[in-house]
């Protein structure tokens, strides 16, 4: 991709705005039985919190109409239920920053617990209720993430006394703790085998022991520490599936067997395990070792589906790229190619409208006749090729896109 010097910015300034109608004038393919995206789930006893919409909601564990605890225009996400089933702490944005925040489980208003300048994210809770466990890259730069506990009435922040740490999991009536030291969750690398392949430690302050139990070359993460079990989720089977082992890291059993989606964001409250799958939570009854879709309704206004104008359209390009005479630019943004005239009106053409794909990354050929393409039309992201005047269908340049690839240049 050739990115435009300043000068070629002052020639096409109006692109922006034309692609801002375009935008507000794309149709919305969500499928209407798509109720919503539910994300980062913890369970206490009948409740459930999840994010959806960037705010915080509750439903029954039995499925049904959900309740929105928080609304704001930032995120709040990564909310914990205390043992004790009295409190929710979470990370939000209300005053810019990601920081700790805690409400009463039946909802009110948020109380902030954190001030630094660095993100907070929560992660859980002590066993007596009393202290909040966050995580924080606030000390050691280099993305070295550090755990620590704050009490729930406020105060001072103290490290919990590992090097690195990004989830943790306490033995019940014990003092061991089983934990991740790396964070890695949320990036969308998959079947990752490399330095940043995340383990599970089990540890004890008390005794300074700690040892890494699990051995396996992928990805093992979201440690819960369930009777005299260890459960994690992990990529061992090609998908993300919930397994379990003992504290040692021995006789590893595999408790579903997903093959089309991962499991992730996984969390429980000693009885079930609460896991995202797609965009649905799922729930595992330890007893039983079933699981089962939780049939929840989320009441939402839809705000941010409704159709709005664009204000700032610049900020969803992903990329952009000129053509050797400069005569038009192709743009992608929000999944989509769009190629624009420079400098003067004509057409807004749309290459590849596959509403289920995600094209990100463009490049013009020198004579401006072809753009290639970066998108996943195919299940994995792929170089394409399309006409500029979108007469003839793109086709697929590239195979074997199970790895990372870079922008084009």
């Amino acid at each position: 991709m050739r990115s435009g010097r300043m000068s070629q910015r002052m020639r096409f300034f109006a692109v922006p705005l034309a692609l801002g109608v375009l935008l507000l004038s794309l149709p919305s393919f969500a499928q209407e039985d798509v109720n919503g995206l539910f994300r980062y789930p913890d369970v206490s006893g009948d409740r459930v919190v999840f994010t959806s919409e960037g705010d915080l909601w509750t439903a029954s564990l039995n499925g049904g109409d959900a309740v929105r605890l928080t609304r704001d225009d930032g995120r709040e996400w990564y909310a914990h239920f205390s043992p004790d089933g009295q409190w929710i702490a979470f990370s939000a944005q209300y005053e810019g920053n990601t920081d700790v925040y805690v409400i009463p489980s039946s909802g009110g208003e948020p109380r902030r617990l954190t001030y630094h300048g660095a993100r907070d994210e929560v992660v859980g809770w002590t066993p007596d209720s009393r202290n909040i466990v966050f995580r924080s890259p606030r000390i050691q730069p280099s993305r070295v993430w550090q755990l620590y506990t704050i009490p729930v009435e406020g105060g001072f922040e103290q490290e919990f006394g590992l090097d690195r740490g990004t989830r943790i999991s306490f033995e019940p009536g014990g003092t061991r703790f089983a934990f991740n030291r790396l964070r890695r969750e949320e990036r969308p690398w998959k079947r990752y085998r490399g330095g940043w392949a995340m383990d599970i430690w089990v540890g004890d302050l008390g005794t300074m022991q700690f040892d890494k139990v699990t051995s396996f070359e992928g990805t093992d993460f979201f440690p819960m520490w369930i009777g005299d079990r260890i459960y994690f989720l992990s990529d061992r089977s090609g998908r993300f599936n919930l397994f379990s082992m003992a504290p040692d890291g021995s006789g590893i059993r595999q408790h579903t067997f997903e093959e089309e989606w991962d499991l992730s964001n996984a969390s429980t409250d000693g009885k079930t395990i609460i896991y995202q799958k797609k965009y649905d939570l799922y729930a595992y009854d330890i007893a039983s070792g079933e699981s089962r879709l939780l049939d929840i309704h989320l009441p939402s206004d839809r705000f941010r589906a409704r159709e709005r104008l664009v204000k700032n359209p610049g900020r969803y390009i992903d990329s952009y790229t000129l053509p050797n005479e400069a005569r038009r630019i192709a743009i992608a943004a929000r999944g989509e190619v769009f190629t624009f005239p420079v400098e003067k009106s004509g057409y807004i053409r749309r290459l590849m409208r596959n509403p289920d794909s995600r094209e990100k990354y463009v490049a013009f050929s020198p004579d401006g006749k072809k753009v290639a393409i970066m998108s996943d039309a195919s299940g994995e992201e792929e170089i394409w090729i399309a006409s500029s005047d979108g007469r003839e269908e793109a086709k697929r340049l590239t195979t074997g896109g199970d790895t990372w690839r870079f922008p084009m240049v």
